[in-house]
């Protein structure tokens, strides 16, 4: 009885991890952080640090985002 728990209970920690290792490797599951748009799955980098770090632009509102859909401080985001 104990073992049978003993692998539920290891089961369900590794379906948790992959779903926090999913969220973490899928940022186009989100949306913009500014605007709520949804982030396509297939994106063109707009600049070298984009190509080379990843990272994307929401092509609704310009905000440039990193590779885990998190807000790049820069001067050309910050609000005015």
């Amino acid at each position: 009885m104990g073992t049978v728990i003993q692998v539920m209970i290891l089961i369900g920690l590794v379906v948790a991890a992959l779903l926090v290792l999913t969220a973490i490797m899928r940022p186009w599951l989100r949306n913009c952080p500014r605007c709520r748009a949804d982030i396509p799955a297939i994106r063109a980098p707009t600049s070298l640090r984009q190509m080379l770090w990843g990272g994307w632009t929401c092509p609704s509102c310009g905000l440039e985002l990193d590779r885990k859909g998190n807000p790049v401080i820069s001067r050309t985001n910050v609000p005015r």
